[in-house]
């Protein structure tokens, strides 16, 4: 069996192109993973301001209707009020 050369037969440009073609790839690599979390995220703030919208409207319906229960409740006041 043929041992294989440790020796590699590229030149040293080529190893220094072979380098940078790395650190580039790995640096691609990273920023797809910070676009892949940032995609995320906003998703998050996004489904976040919904909820915060529905709460809010949520909390008006029941200030409105609290308004109107107490606005019921001394109506009847006055009228038993007057029935004495």
């Amino acid at each position: 069996m043929k041992r294989k050369n440790k020796t590699s037969k590229l030149s040293t440009e080529q190893l220094k192109l072979a380098h940078i073609a790395q650190r580039a790839r790995r640096f691609a690599e990273e920023a797809r993973t910070k676009a892949r979390y940032a995609k995320a995220a906003w998703k998050q703030a996004r489904d976040a301001v919904g909820e915060a919208k529905q709460a809010a409207k949520r909390a008006r319906k029941a200030a409105k209707d609290a308004e109107a229960s107490f606005n019921r409740a001394m109506i009847t006041k006055k009228k038993k009020k007057r029935e004495k």
